[in-house]
Parts: structure tokens; C-alpha cells; sequence
């Protein structure tokens, strides 16, 4: 097995790869795929904690914190277009019942008239 120095820096490429996995699965919109990866990346960061921080992890560390911004700013954009998809849907669902409750009394009038 490897030093602790060698396989925290094997955890830490790891977790940023998994960033970008993660990133990539968002941007892709495969949605079972992201537990798995945030189940793995839970699991890194925990075998990370047990192996006692070094300040020696830090620039790497950076890096995935980086990939992390990256995903959070994809996941404000994507929670941004679901509201704005949500909206536009209300829109037209709120239109269409406008429209039938016009033909309804359009139709009750015609009756009437008959």
C-alpha cells in the first residue's frame, strides 16, 4: 500500500475528477447517475478526514473546491431554467383553461340562442 502522502493525493484527484463528473452528468441532465457520485465523493472526503488534513493537501484541494464552484454555479443556472420552464408551463396551462372557459360560454350562448 502507499504512503498516507500517496494516497491522499490519489483521494484528492479522485475527488476532483469526481467534480467534474458530476458536472458533466448535471450538464448532461443524467440524474440517477449523480447519487452515485455524490456517494463516492462522501465516502473520499471522509477517508480524507481520517488520514489527519495536511496543509500539504491544499493546492489540490483548491482545485476541487474550483470544480465545486463550477457545479454550483451549473446547478443555480439549472434550478434558474426549471423555475422559468415551471413558469411557462403555468402560463400556458392558465391560458388554456382561460380558452376553454371561453369556448364553454361561447357554447352556453349559442345554446341559449338556439
Amino acid at each position: 500500500m502507499g504512503s498516507r502522502r500517496e494516497i491522499a493525493a490519489a483521494l484528492i484527484d479522485e475527488l476532483w475528477l469526481l467534480s467534474l463528473c458530476l458536472r458533466n452528468v448535471l450538464q448532461e441532465q443524467l440524474w440517477d447517475e449523480a447519487p452515485a457520485i455524490l456517494e463516492k465523493r462522501a465516502s473520499i472526503l471522509s477517508a480524507l478526514e481520517a488520514l489527519n488534513p495536511d496543509p500539504e493537501w491544499i493546492p489540490g484541494l483548491e482545485k476541487s473546491l474550483e470544480a465545486d464552484r463550477k457545479v454550483q454555479e451549473l446547478l443555480v443556472d439549472l434550478r434558474r431554467q426549471l423555475a422559468l420552464d415551471m413558469e411557462a408551463d403555468q402560463t400556458r396551462l392558465q391560458a388554456g383553461e382561460a380558452y376553454a372557459a371561453a369556448q364553454l360560454a361561447e357554447s352556453r350562448l349559442m345554446d341559449q340562442d338556439g
